[in-house]
């Protein structure tokens, strides 16, 4: 952000820039397709529990997420043209400020999501789940939103959990040497496919 926008039009108004080396990571978002997984297994799973949502969240976010739910580009949710410029027409009719934002120019493609691809991002994502079941587990002790770093996993936490798994003495090791950043890398689990 330092270079962007707001920093410089900050700087032209004679205003401060502000820090930001202690912020959050930002949010990233998943894509139209990862979405659709999320919404179609929360179908699926009768009283799926907030944690298990996060979990899958954050797998869709993160490079462990199968090659399938990557974004692609022009991607939507929307049939045609027509039916998104409704949509943001009548979204922005009481915005008082609506010159300053922009039509979209592209037009939407229409997300192509079948059962078989359900299915097959399923079963990566429960392969991936098995073989990463305590970073997860970390994150979720550390209440890690699914935007925040592993780095962010506080070094408590990943001796508590640690101790109480199979993990111990690998654990210990990997902090011993490289700490919570080579220690995360090492529970990755698989590959994205």
């Amino acid at each position: 952000m330092r270079q962007g926008l707001i920093p410089t039009f900050l700087e032209l108004h004679g205003l401060t820039v502000p820090e930001f080396e202690d912020a959050k990571a930002d949010r990233k978002s998943v894509s139209a397709r990862s979405a659709l997984w999320v919404l179609a297994a929360k179908r699926a799973v009768e009283g799926m529990s907030a944690s298990e949502r996060l979990v899958r969240w954050y797998y869709a976010a993160s490079n462990h997420a199968h090659s399938k739910l990557a974004h692609c580009r022009g991607e939507a949710f929307w049939p045609n043209v027509e039916t998104r410029d409704r949509f943001l027409r009548a979204a922005l009719a009481d915005f008082r400020h609506a010159d300053f934002w922009s039509q979209p120019y592209s037009k939407p493609q229409l997300v192509n999501w079948t059962t078989k691809d359900q299915s097959n991002i399923e079963s990566h994502f429960q392969n991936w789940a098995q073989g990463s079941s305590v970073l997860p587990e970390m994150r979720k002790a550390a209440k890690l939103a699914p935007y925040d770093l592993n780095d962010a996993i506080p070094r408590a936490v990943i001796i508590k959990i640690s101790t109480e798994t199979d993990l111990g003495a690998g654990v210990w090791f990997e902090l011993k040497i490289g700490g919570s950043k080579r220690l995360c890398a090492s529970l990755r689990g698989p590959k994205s496919a």
